[in-house]
């Protein structure tokens, strides 16, 4: 099985239930298995996905936010050698099957993770159709786990591609 196909059965191991909110466990899980410098409580979880529209409080009252925690977990759960600095947001190789980030959107394919300007949104993509591409993100609005549709190719402005594959 490619690094590619693993890192999207991870994805969508996880997008499965539909539109979902992880549950405290599951969002420290993310963090963790992300390789983050700070791992929220279970606490702080907890009442971030019950008080905040996205994000998640982690060291007291500081909000970070966990789409790139999440889609930087699924590849460390396909085997990708990286881990997500949570003080700069973005992925660092670690070992073996590392990542490269790449400029622009030329190029991109399935189980690559997707950068756009707006927020810094990061995401899985899933399927690439001419102008749009498909994804499953985290943090989405309501802190939920999502699968999405049509979003414009060109709105993706850096990606992060494994080093296999």
């Amino acid at each position: 099985m490619s690094i590619r196909t693993k890192i999207l059965d991870r994805a969508v191991y996880w997008a499965a239930p539909g539109d979902w909110k992880p549950d405290a466990e599951s969002l420290v899980y993310f963090f963790s298995e992300a390789g983050c410098e700070q791992v929220p409580t279970v606490s702080e979880a907890s009442r971030s996905l019950t008080s905040l529209p996205n994000g998640c409080y982690i060291g007291g009252n500081n909000v970070r936010h966990w789409c790139g925690i999440f889609a930087c977990a699924c590849y460390v759960e396909a085997g990708v050698g990286c881990r997500w600095t949570l003080f700069g947001g973005t992925i660092k190789s670690t070992s073996g099957v590392g990542v490269t980030k790449m400029w622009g959107h030329s190029g991109i394919k399935p189980g690559d993770i997707a950068i756009i300007s707006k927020a810094s949104h990061h995401f899985i993509i899933t399927d690439v159709r001419g102008s749009t591409v498909d994804s499953i993100d985290g943090n989405s609005t309501g802190n939920m786990i999502r699968t999405c549709r049509s979003k414009p190719l060109s709105d993706i402005i850096a990606y992060y591609r494994p080093n296999a594959g």
